[in-house]
């Protein structure tokens, strides 16, 4: 059975893309006010929250699917997770949230940097997998 964890979205993310979409229609709007600006920048708005909201993380048998919008699907193996540990990176990643964890894999290559909402239900289900990972609080 799949057990699907949304992304945590940081209220302050979605403050700075409001603020950065938004704000400068407003700021044109009595002067120059155009429904085709409007109506783009709604647009804009749209899909930025659309790619923000869709972020993902699916548990299904031994598989972590990361879901990421229309960026697509990335899979890795649950068994091959060898350490997880808490990290505030601003590295891009498929997370809204600066609150994530770094789960590193046994090729020692492969770092996945992600912020499920609920994540310490997520490492439980990662440990009931996967025994053998390690995790550096």
């Amino acid at each position: 059975m799949a057990t699907v964890y949304r992304s945590k979205v940081d209220a302050w993310l979605v403050a700075v893309i409001i603020i950065v979409i938004v704000v400068p229609v407003i700021l044109l709007m009595p002067s120059d006010f155009s429904w085709i600006i409007v109506l783009i920048e709604g647009g804009m708005l749209a899909f930025v929250f659309y790619c923000i909201f869709s972020i993902s993380y699916v548990i299904s048998d031994t598989m972590l699917i990361v879901k990421n919008g229309f960026l697509g699907n990335e899979k890795y193996d649950v068994k091959s997770i060898c350490k997880i540990e808490n990290t505030r990176t601003i590295l891009s990643a498929p997370a809204a949230s600066l609150d994530r964890i770094a789960i590193y894999f046994d090729d020692k290559v492969t770092v996945l940097v992600i912020s499920p909402r609920h994540k310490e239900a997520f490492i439980n289900r990662l440990f009931e997998i996967n025994p053998n990972i390690r995790y550096d609080v």
